[in-house]
């Protein structure tokens, strides 16, 4: 009878833990997909930065080049945190 007691609980316990590690297997996935994409996204703004700056039309008007130079800033802060730099 306790075999059978503990066999139980020990079944649950291992479906349980399956069952966890399958929801963040999943989750992680999901996490992997949505930071390639930011990536992606920085890598585009990064491209369309440097287009930008390469004109140079952006140093006429002062909030553009605040706004502009942030964005740089902001960019070479997601190529250290990716290891890009």
């Amino acid at each position: 009878m306790i075999w059978l007691w503990l066999s139980t609980i020990f079944g649950y316990v291992i479906f349980n833990l399956f069952r966890k590690n399958a929801k963040q297997e999943e989750m992680l996935k999901k996490q992997n997909d949505f930071i390639r994409s930011v990536l992606a996204l920085a890598d585009n703004i990064d491209k369309t930065a440097q287009k930008i700056d390469s004109t140079m039309w952006v140093s006429a008007d002062q909030e553009l080049k605040t706004m502009f130079e942030d964005i740089k800033n902001m960019q070479e802060n997601i190529k250290k945190f990716t290891g890009k730099l």
